[in-house]
C-alpha cells in the first residue's frame, strides 16, 4: 500500500494532465484520475487499492478503484477472449485469422482496428501482442457472448448488462457499464492462480476489544479453467512484452527484470479510457487512467495506465527473487506453418515452434483446395523437373475463414494458380543438373613404407536429386604397396542426369632409400560427361 501511494500519491503530478473542457465548482480545470488494485497471488489478498491520484481527502465516498465501472476496451481480451477459447478448444496461440476489414451479422456490426491499420494473416499470439481486434471479434463469434459471458462471471465479473450486453462489441470492451479495476484484478489472478477464482478479501478477520472473533470473510473459490489453459493464456500475454513474430508488443515497458510478465493494455472508444492490466508470480494488478467525467484523454507515446502499472509493479518486485512461469504437465511444443497456423509439414517454406495444451495440435496443413507447389522461377504450378519450389497457401485455405461466420474483405489472397510451369522439362532439367558430388573418406594423399598394407578407405557421393550415390561409385587404380612409386586410386560416380564427376587418391609408397617425393597436388573432383570408367578394382 505505502509502495502504490508512493507513485499514485507523492508522484501525482508526474501522471495527472488537465482536462480541455470540464471544469469543477471552483472554476478550475478538473485533473485526470487513476485507480489501482493489487492483490496478493499467494493468497488471492488485496495487497493494495488506491482510488485516485494526488493527496487523500477527508471523503470516504466514491472509491474508484471498488466502485467505479468504465470501458476495459482491450484490456478484456485475455479474460473474454483468449481463456474462453483455449478452454473450450476453439482456438490455439498459433490460430490465424485474417485481419482485415470484416463485417458481423450481416453487416450489422463492423468493428475496426486502431487507426484503421490491418495486417492480414495474423496468429492469435501476434494479434494479442499488437492488439489488434478483429482477429478477437472473429473468436467470440465463435465461442459465442452467451458462453464468453459465463466465463467472465465465473472469474467475478458482476456489472455486465443480461440484456444489452449480448453483442460481438463484448470482445473488445463493448460494454454497458464497463468493469471495476476490482474485479478486473481478480479475474486477471484467475489466470495468474492456475485457471482458480479466489474472491478478492481486503480483511482476515474483525476481532472485538475483549480479541473475539465477530467477523471472518468466506473466500469463495472455483475452477475457471485448466491450469494448461491459463498457462497457455499467460504465455501469450508475454508477447504484448516481448512481441511475437516480428511484431512489436504494446507494453514492452512494463517489463521487470527477472521476472515472467503476462499484461494486456486497453483504450476505449474515443481514448477515454486507458487500462494496463497483468501479472507476475507474486502479484496481479488493474490500473484504470482516465477522467471522472468522460472525455478524451489527449495523451500521445506511452499509456498513462501502463506507466502508473510499472513503476508500482516494478518497486514491488525490488526484493524479490527472480520468477518465472511454470510450466504445467499437459503442454506441448510442435512445429507451426507461419501461413496456415496448421502442424508443418516438410514442404512449410516457414515454420516456428509454438506450444499447446497436449491434444489441440492442429492437423498437418491442408495441402488440397486452394494450395499449391509453386515453381519459385516461373511462379506457377510446379512439374517434377522445377529445381526450386515451396508450398503456398491462399487467404481462403484459413481453417476459420471457412466457417463463414462473417465476411472479410481479403486484400490479398485468392484462389491457388492452375497454370503449369513451361520452363522446366525433362530436357532443361538434364541441361541444368549438377553433377554428384564426391567425398573422399580419409586423407586425399596417404604415404606409406614398401612391405606396409594399405587400406581402401572408398568415398561417398550424393546429389540434390538422387541423393545418396554413394553405391554406385567405381573404384579404380593399382596400389601395389611391394615397391616404391606413387600411385593413383579413381572414383568415379553418374548421375541420372548423366552428370559425371572423378575424383582421386595419390598413394605413395617409399623405399628405405627413396627420398620422400613430392605429392602431386590431388585434383578437385570436377564433373565430366565423358570419363571412361576402368570398373577393376585392384588394390593391394
Amino acid at each position: 500500500q505505502e509502495k502504490k501511494e508512493k507513485v499514485m500519491a507523492d508522484n501525482a503530478s508526474t501522471y495527472q494532465i488537465s482536462s480541455r473542457k470540464t471544469k469543477d465548482s471552483d472554476g478550475k480545470y478538473v485533473k485526470s484520475q487513476s485507480a489501482m488494485v493489487v492483490i496478493d497471488n499467494d493468497t488471492g489478498y488485496v495487497a493494495g487499492v488506491v482510488g485516485g491520484l494526488g493527496e487523500k481527502t477527508e471523503s470516504r465516498g466514491f472509491n474508484r478503484a471498488t466502485q467505479g465501472t468504465r470501458s476495459t476496451g482491450s484490456s478484456i481480451k485475455p479474460i473474454a477472449d483468449l481463456l474462453p477459447g483455449l478452454q473450450e478448444e476453439v482456438i490455439t496461440a498459433a490460430t490465424r485469422y485474417l485481419d482485415n476489414k470484416t463485417d458481423f451479422d450481416n453487416g450489422k456490426y463492423t468493428p475496426k482496428n486502431d487507426g484503421y491499420t490491418y495486417f492480414g494473416n495474423i496468429s492469435v499470439r501476434a494479434a494479442t501482442a499488437v492488439s489488434h481486434n478483429i482477429p478477437f471479434v472473429k473468436i467470440m463469434a465463435e465461442v459465442t457472448n452467451p458462453v464468453s459471458t459465463s466465463y467472465l462471471k465465473k472469474m467475478g465479473v458482476t456489472s455486465l448488462d443480461d440484456e444489452k450486453d449480448t453483442g460481438l462489441a463484448l470482445a473488445i470492451g463493448g460494454l454497458t457499464n464497463g468493469i471495476s479495476p476490482l474485479e478486473m484484478a481478480g479475474a486477471y489472478a484467475t489466470i495468474a492462480n492456475d485457471g482458480v477464482y479466489r474472491t478478492p478479501l481486503f480483511y482476515t478477520k474483525i476481532v472485538d476489544s475483549d480479541g473475539n472473533t465477530v467477523l471472518e470473510p468466506k473466500q469463495e473459490t472455483r475452477e475457471v479453467c485448466s491450469k494448461q489453459t491459463a498457462y497457455v493464456v499467460k504465455s501469450i500475454l508475454t508477447s504484448v512484452i516481448k512481441g511475437a513474430q516480428g511484431r512489436g508488443g504494446t507494453a514492452s515497458y512494463c517489463s521487470i527484470s527477472g521476472m515472467d510478465v503476462a499484461c494486456k493494455t486497453g483504450t476505449s472508444n474515443a481514448n477515454k479510457d486507458r487500462w494496463l492490466c497483468g501479472l507476475t508470480n507474486y502479484y496481479t494488478a488493474a490500473t484504470w487512467y482516465g477522467y471522472d467525467v468522460e472525455e478524451e484523454v489527449k495523451i500521445y507515446g506511452t499509456n498513462p495506465a501502463g506507466r502508473i502499472w510499472s513503476a508500482v509493479m516494478k518497486s514491488l518486485h525490488t526484493d524479490k527473487k527472480n520468477s518465472k512461469f511454470e510450466e504445467p504437465s499437459g503442454i506441448v511444443t510442435a512445429s507451426v506453418c507461419s501461413k496456415t497456423g496448421m502442424r508443418a509439414t516438410k514442404k512449410c517454406s516457414s515454420t516456428y515452434s509454438e506450444i499447446f495444451i497436449e491434444g489441440t495440435i492442429p492437423d498437418y496443413c491442408d495441402e488440397s483446395g486452394n494450395s499449391a507447389e509453386i515453381c519459385k522461377e516461373s511462379g506457377k504450378v510446379a512439374t517434377e523437373y522445377c529445381p526450386e519450389t515451396t508450398v503456398e497457401y491462399y487467404s481462403y485455405t484459413l481453417p476459420k475463414e471457412r466457417l463463414k461466420l462473417w465476411k472479410t474483405y481479403a486484400s490479398t489472397g485468392g484462389k491457388a494458380p492452375t497454370e503449369i510451369c513451361t520452363i522446366h522439362n525433362e530436357d532443361t532439367a538434364k541441361q541444368n543438373a549438377k553433377a554428384p558430388k564426391i567425398s573422399l573418406i580419409g586423407s586425399s594423399s596417404i604415404t606409406l613404407n614398401v612391405g606396409e598394407t594399405y587400406v581402401e578407405k572408398g568415398a561417398t557421393a550424393k546429389d540434390s536429386k538422387d541423393g545418396d550415390l554413394t553405391s554406385k561409385i567405381q573404384i579404380s587404380g593399382n596400389v601395389n604397396t611391394s615397391k616404391a612409386g606413387t600411385y593413383t586410386v579413381k572414383y568415379t560416380v553418374k548421375n541420372s542426369s548423366d552428370k559425371t564427376t572423378t575424383a582421386t587418391r595419390t598413394v605413395i609408397v617409399k623405399g628405405e632409400d627413396t627420398p620422400t617425393p613430392t605429392p602431386t597436388p590431388t585434383p578437385t573432383p570436377s564433373p565430366s560427361t565423358n570419363t571412361t570408367i576402368n570398373t577393376t578394382t585392384n588394390t593391394t
